[in-house]
Formats: structure tokens, sequence, C-alpha cells
């Protein structure tokens, strides 16, 4: 999911529609403040999940997320953060 969020347009005035399939994702996914305005929206047959196993002992409280969105208007849609 990380190479998707690199290819998304920093400075976004219009809302940006990313399609992803289902599956599950292992990875840490980090929305920074020059992207906003992006829908990430999965099947609702087959959910995408996406999880990330830190810890705050080894990455820190705000740096163990799952998932980190630092943008207005970002948004899920069929799609399920696992919190370990």
């Amino acid at each position: 999911m990380n190479d998707v969020v690199k290819r998304i347009l920093t400075g976004n005035i219009q809302h940006t529609i990313v399609w992803i399939g289902g599956g599950v994702y292992v990875e840490k996914v980090k929305i920074d403040s020059t992207k906003p305005f992006v829908i990430f929206y999965g099947s609702s047959n087959n959910m995408l999940m996406l999880s990330f196993d830190g810890t705050a002992t080894k990455f820190g409280t705000v740096d163990s997320a799952t998932l980190i969105v630092e943008v207005d208007y970002f948004m899920l849609v069929n799609i399920i953060v696992i919190i370990r």
C-alpha cells in the first residue's frame, strides 16, 4: 500500500480514489500532510485487511500504529485495520 501512497500527487484539491484489491497487507501505512482528499476503496466482497506488528516498545507509541493519517479528508471504505 505504501507504493500506492507514494504515487498520489501532493497538494490534491480534489478527491483521489484508490481502488485496492482484497487480501492481507502487513505493513505500516502513513499518509502525510501533503496528500489530502484521498479515499482508499476496497471491495465489499473481499475486504482488504491491513495489519502491522509494531509495538510501542519497538517503535514508540505513535510510530507503532498500523495506519498513520496526518491529512484532512481521508477515508477508508471496505477496509479493515487490524490493531494488535
